[in-house]
């Protein structure tokens, strides 16, 4: 992934939120928004143009597939964020790259060097 590309970040804790787009932001990348519901999510995949996307795999008791499913069409690399197992990824999505919560700054760069 190239040096200012545009990354979604979808995240329901407004903290690691701002972590995650710090992080991206200190790797070169921007940020033009951070959805923390589903529903925001959904609304800026289809309005938004993104490189890339970090979803959260559960946003406030729902899970992001719907988003996963959107980004996928469009052929947008994403990958998932979550602090549960890979059993909790949907079997459609279990080739996608799992950041597992909480990660490091070299494991997020790993994940956008393969996209």
């Amino acid at each position: 992934m190239n040096k200012g590309a545009r990354i979604l970040v979808v995240e329901d804790e407004g903290l690691l939120a701002m972590m995650i787009q710090e992080m991206l932001e200190d790797l070169g990348f921007e940020v033009p928004d951070v959805a923390s519901t589903l529903s925001e999510g959904i609304g800026l995949v289809e309005t938004g143009a993104y490189d890339a996307a970090i979803l959260d795999v559960s946003l406030h008791g729902e899970n992001s597939f719907p988003i996963a499913s959107l980004l996928a069409d469009k052929g947008i690399p994403f990958a998932f964020s979550s602090g549960f197992s890979l059993e909790d990824i949907a079997p459609e999505f279990a080739d996608r790259p799992l950041l597992r919560k909480p990660y490091q700054f070299n494991e997020l760069e790993g994940i956008l060097a393969a996209f």
